[in-house]
Order: structure tokens, then sequence, then C-alpha cells
């Protein structure tokens, strides 16, 4: 995945996306001021300029799990909840999470979070999609008790989506088939996020690739995060 920051706005459309598509649940304002919401992602503001008469301008970035290589929140779960995919995404096994939080600890970009309460409880005190919200929960995604750690997966329901339905077809996956909700229909107006080969490290004519503010190489950059962010800045 690829981020430009140059045409992000922080409107916020890729994290009601991923509410809506991964069955997020929604905890209020006193959750809220105690840290325990429950979004995957989150738009980052930043201010630069002001120095010598400089004027302020203002900087967003969206925020979500970096689904890193050499991630830092696998190692530390004493129950492995927290593993490496074949195919490089950190995934979590929700019935095996036993609500330690290390690998919330250990993450360097915040982006896990933690069940407090039974959101999904229908009719308990904390149930956050009381009839007819229900009609709304995505039934290709689960929804997670109270207990356990979550995070972004990339949407890893369409990716094994489109994958068996290629399968079935009896080819590859097409470039730009795999496209996660935060990318796509949700960022259609700036199109900031963007999932294609065209945008790949692996193309070496890709923008990626040619952009100095995106190089990144492994022995360098621990964690190695994965989402490439474009800011815009030229080539050396």
């Amino acid at each position: 995945m690829a981020i430009d920051l140059t045409k992000c706005t922080g409107c916020s459309a890729c994290v009601t996306a991923c509410y809506a598509e991964n069955n997020l649940a929604t905890v209020g304002e006193e959750q809220m001021l105690r840290h325990r919401q429950m979004s995957w992602m989150r738009i980052e503001r930043y201010w630069r300029g002001g120095e010598g008469g400089a004027p302020v301008r203002g900087v967003v970035t969206p925020m979500l799990c970096q689904q890193c290589e050499l991630a830092p929140c696998e190692p530390v779960c004493p129950v492995f909840a927290a593993y490496h995919t074949p195919d490089g995404l950190n995934g979590q096994v929700y019935n095996r999470c036993v609500g330690t939080r290390y690998c919330a600890n250990n993450c360097p970009y915040k982006v896990r979070y933690f069940n407090w309460h039974n959101f999904a409880e229908p009719g308990g005190a904390w149930e956050a999609w009381p009839s007819p919200l229900d009609w709304q929960l995505n039934p290709d995604v689960t929804v997670r008790e109270k207990g356990v750690m979550e995070k972004c997966t990339f949407c890893v329901q369409r990716i094994r989506g489109a994958q068996n339905q290629a399968r079935l077809e009896d080819r590859t996956v097409l470039d730009g088939e795999i496209v996660p909700a935060c990318a796509w229909p949700s960022c259609r107006k700036t199109r900031a996020a963007t999932t294609s080969s065209r945008l790949s490290t692996r193309n070496p004519g890709s923008r990626i690739s040619r952009a100095s503010s995106t190089a990144r190489r492994p022995e360098r950059r621990w964690p190695s995060p994965r989402p490439h962010r474009l800011s815009g800045r030229p080539a050396r």
C-alpha cells in the first residue's frame, strides 16, 4: 500500500470505512477519554513551519498497523497469538489471545487495541450494535470478545477472497484486485491510499522506488514497516 501525503486531506473517510468493514465497536466519549478506543486507524495531525516567519501549515497522515517485516509485537506474545503469515501479514489469533497486552506495549506505532468490555453481547451494558444495527455487521469478519487484542488486518478477508476467486478461475491475482476498505472506495476523491504494482518497490520505475522519502532498507529501518508514505519531496 502507498499513502500519498500530498493528497490526503484528513477527511477520515478511511477510518469510517474501516469501522464498517471490520465490525469495530464505538465505545463512547468516556472510554475515549480513557484511551480505550477501538479504531484500527487514526488520523494523526502535525504542524510544520513557523520558524523565521514561515507560514504554519498542518500535515495529516493515516496511521494503521504497519504489518512490519520485523514486527516487535510478535515475539513478546507468550501464547503466539501474534504471528507472521506466509504472505507477510502480522496475524492475530483471537481465540488464542489471553490478553496480556505485551504486544500493545511493544508496538512502536501504538496500533493494537484491547477489548476492555464485551461489545458484542446482545443486551449487555456495553453492547455496540443493538438491533437493528447488528444487521450492518460484516459476516466475513468475526466480532471480537472481551479480553483479546485486535488490530488492522489489511482487510485479510478481502485478500483471501481475491485469492480464492483467482484459484477457482485458475489464474493469478490481478493487479489492483486486492483493495482494503481504507483505500477504495472510501478514498475515491483524492486516491491518497492505493494498492498497485505500479507503486511497488519491486517495480524499478514506480514512484516509490524513485522517491527518496520512501526509500527504505530493512537493515536500517527496523522494524521495516510495509505501507509506504509519499511526502512529495524530490528524489536525490
